[in-house]
This record gives structure tokens, C-alpha cells and sequence, in this order.
């Protein structure tokens, strides 16, 4: 699909294919690479799956960083068009997004994540258009996310945000916990409740990988931030690792990601600190053909966060037949119900209890509970549904549907 943000004198009314109206979405999200982490993949997979679906024509806007050039090549069949940031990158000034969108002649802005100024020029888009807005906020209202650089939201709720949202027409709610949040925030805008998807990997790709007379690998795969309570991890796998010496033996504990605001260096100082160098690996980020290796090298997954909107990290585990141990403040109850993770606390004495239970697992317990994780993403998070569903949303924000049932008032 081709993108071109040049303008289109024929009326969006008028624009038709085989008979129907064709609308023109325009994505907006700060990184269109993996500097952009979970955010990068979900928009990334959402866009290529609503230009599979075939119904809306999709364009695509975001900043360019050091890895656009060569994560661009993921968005196929969509060309996003980046712009240049002015300044500080997390503040993402750059005025030729706010331009662009508007000579694009767009049905409809779907912007994704808050606090930036793509978010402004998505608002200054719909002041001057007069055309629907949805914007996807990513657990960015959580009270606990809101705990994270406090100054610089409060900033941009003041320059921008606040009237952002105010006037969206739609909000957009990965869970149910997170349109809770969304409410306690003060907003009263409809909100859709549609989550993350995921691609399933073809069953050849399944086959695991290991070394002969390798340990077990219990994997975390993510951004190393704060709030991902990594530094609770590596307590409780030290605590742990001191009660249960024979688990170290068996088991390594593999952690891979990006790191944010030198959280990295802290880990590789707690596992100097606390001795863990020979059963904890930090391999650093891992993305494309690297990361689905790492998947199949793992017999299991961690999630150990303080907050998660929908962690896009445990539905790729689950579609690997990976069984996942996290916490509650992951926001995937449904995973418990399914037999597919298990439940570990936040803080260190207790999750060195929890991660107890899941590595005494059999290997018999393990297969069959990451299999019901393969069936439950196979079931209810397949990029092809979640893309028809968000597509119904458009379509009633154009005035060309009816009210989804995904969308709620209260």
C-alpha cells in the first residue's frame, strides 16, 4: 500500500471502491522502530493487519530515530512517512507531522500514546478538520504510570494533553482494568475495549531449540524499566537461588531488552552484588529472527511487572507454547482462568515463593499449560479480529456504521 501524504481535492464522501466508501485512517504513534519497544510492535501489527483487512486505507505518521531506516522494512505493505524531531526526542517536536496531517486529507486520526507532540498535532488535526479522533493510550493513565517522569506529564497536560483527550471521540482501552483507569482519570469520552493481538508462528517454528545438557531457561523478554519490577526479579530469584540451590543448578534465568533510563546498568550491578552472574544472563535487545530464536531456546516466560496495559510480551510467549508466570498487574486474569499462567507476587519474598511453585513444575505440566496459552491467543487475540473489530470502530466514528458492541459509556 502506497502512502502519500499529498493532498486529495476529491470529497472523502465521494471516494468509493467496488461501490462502498473507502476511509482513510491516518496512524499516528511517536517511533515507527524498535526504539518504540511494545508500543512499535502493537502499532506496527495493528496497521498491517487493518491493511490486510482491506476496508479502510491506511497512512501512517510518525518521528524518526536511529533505527527507522532499517525497522521501516517491517511495516510492509504500509510506507510510513517520518519526520525529524526538533530538540530533546522525548519531546518529539517536529511541525512538518502537524503539516502533513493535515494536507492529508483524512477521514479519521488514530494516534497512539500521550505526553508527546504527535499527540498535539493529532489534536490540532481534529481542530482544524472537524474530523473524529480515537486515540489508543497504552496504560500511559494508569495511576501507577502516571507516577513515572510526573514534571513532564504535567507539562504536556497542561500545554496540550488534557484537551486532547478531552475532545477525542473515542478512546481506546487495551482491558477492561484500563478503561477503569481511564474513568478515574476523569474522562467521560466513549472508550472501545479491544486488545493487543499477536501473529501465531507456524507450528515448524515451534520446534525447540537448545543446547545438549543445557539448563532450563526461565525467560523475561521487554524494556528493562523501572516499572517492569525487574529489580524484584533478581531479588526473588536471589532468594530463591539461596533456599533452593538445586533450581539455580536446573534452571537460568535469561533477560532480554531495551534499556531505559540506565536501568540495565543497575542489573548487571545487582547480579555482580548479589552473585548472580552464573545463573542470570542480560543478552541486551533482541528483535526480529533473534528474538523468535530466544522464544524457542525457553522453556518459560516471566513477566514480573508493577503495571502492564496488555503485555504484548506474554501473548508472543503464549504463541510460542511458552507457559508464563506474572503478576496480577499484568492484566490478563483471563490467562489465569485458562490454565495458561500462574500468578506470582510483585515483591521479592513472595515472588521467590511463586517462581518456586512454577519451576517444580513437571515438563509434562509445562507443555500443557503453554499450550493452552497457544489456544487461548489462537481463540481471542489474533490480529485479524482485533483488526475488523477497531475497523467497526471507524466506521461509526465516520457515520458509515452502527455503535460496536465493543464500546462503552460508563
Amino acid at each position: 500500500m502506497h502512502l502519500s501524504c499529498a493532498p486529495d481535492d476529491t470529497p472523502c464522501a465521494n471516494r468509493t471502491h467496488s461501490g462502498l466508501r473507502v476511509v482513510r485512517i491516518g496512524i499516528v504513534t511517536s517511533s515507527i522502530s524498535r526504539r518504540g519497544a511494545g508500543l512499535f510492535e502493537s502499532v506496527r501489527s495493528l496497521s498491517c493487519a487493518l491493511a490486510s483487512h482491506g476496508a479502510h486505507t491506511v497512512e501512517v505518521f510518525g518521528l524518526h530515530d536511529p533505527h527507522t531506516n532499517t525497522d521501516v522494512q517491517q511495516w510492509q505493505p504500509i510506507r510510513p512517512v517520518t519526520f525529524a524531531a526538533r530538540g530533546p526526542h522525548r519531546f518529539g517536536y517536529a511541525p512538518d507531522l502537524r503539516k502533513a496531517l493535515e494536507r492529508g486529507n483524512l477521514d479519521l486520526v488514530h494516534s497512539h500514546g500521550l505526553w508527546m507532540y504527535p499527540s498535539y498535532a493529532s489534536h490540532c488535526w481534529r481542530r482544524q478538520s472537524k474530523r473524529p479522533t480515537i486515540v489508543s493510550l497504552h496504560g500511559m493513565l494508569d495511576p501507577t504510570a502516571l507516577q513515572i517522569s510526573v514534571y513532564r506529564k504535567r507539562f504536556a497536560r497542561w500545554l496540550f494533553e488534557d484537551e486532547h483527550l478531552q475532545k477525542a471521540d473515542c478512546l481506546h482501552a487495551l482491558s477492561q482494568h484500563e478503561a477503569v483507569s481511564i474513568r478515574q482519570f476523569g474522562l467521560r469520552n466513549p472508550i472501545c475495549v479491544i486488545p493487543n493481538g499477536i501473529e501465531l508462528p507456524p507450528e515448524q517454528e515451534l520446534v525447540k531449540q537448545c543446547p545438549s545438557g543445557s539448563r532450563k531457561t526461565l525467560l523475561y523478554l521487554g524494556r528493562l524499566h523501572p516499572i517492569k519490577n525487574l529489580v524484584g526479579l533478581l531479588q526473588a530469584w536471589h532468594r530463591l537461588s539461596k533456599r533452593r540451590p538445586d533450581l539455580r543448578q536446573d534452571w537460568r534465568l535469561v533477560v532480554a531488552g531495551w534499556s531505559q533510563q540506565a536501568h540495565g546498568e543497575r542489573l548487571a550491578q545487582l547480579c555482580t552484588s548479589h552473585g548472580l552472574s552464573d545463573s542470570v544472563s542480560l543478552v541486551g535487545p533482541q528483535f526480529g529472527a533473534d528474538k523468535a530464536r530466544l522464544y524457542r531456546e525457553s522453556d518459560a516466560f516471566v513477566l514480573p511487572s508493577l503495571n502492564e496495559a496488555l503485555p504484548m510480551a506474554v501473548l508472543e510467549a503464549w504463541s510460542y507454547g511458552l507457559p508464563v508466570a506474572m503478576t496480577a498487574a499484568c492484566h490478563l486474569p483471563i490467562g489465569y482462568e485458562a490454565g495458561a499462567a500462574q500468578a506470582i507476587a510483585t515483591d521479592p519474598d513472595n515472588m521467590s515463593h511463586g517462581l518456586q511453585s512454577f519451576l517444580e513444575m513437571t515438563d509434562d505440566e509445562r507443555l500443557a499449560m503453554g499450550e493452552k496459552g497457544r489456544q487461548l491467543v489462537r481463540a481471542r487475540f489474533v490480529w485479524s479480529q482485533i483488526a475488523e473489530n477497531m475497523s467497526q470502530v471507524y466506521d461509526w466514528l465516520v457515520g458509515i456504521g452502527t455503535q460496536p458492541p465493543c464500546i462503552v459509556f460508563k
